[in-house]
């Protein structure tokens, strides 16, 4: 597996991990996982396809799928590990 997309060199998510459907990790193409925290921070940073982040009604910050990336690309309809 390809670790980035070689057009823009991100990284791109294949997988969730829910507890409690909430999400707690990702997982990239590369196999790597990470914590929804620091998932969110490489957001932030422009470092993953097709997500950007956004506040939820309390004021933390929240992973949110772009909408034009299209269904397939959703956080929900992701895989789960």
């Amino acid at each position: 597996m390809k670790s980035t997309n070689n057009s823009n060199n991100k990284l791109t998510i294949s997988a969730v991990h829910r507890e409690r459907n909430a999400i707690k990790q990702v997982k990239f193409d590369n196999g790597r996982t990470v914590s929804i925290q620091e998932a969110i921070k490489l957001a932030k940073n422009d470092k993953i396809n097709d997500v950007s982040v956004g506040k939820a009604r309390d004021g933390r910050d929240t992973l949110r799928s772009n909408p034009s990336s299209g269904r397939e690309n959703f956080l929900s309809n992701k895989p789960e590990f």
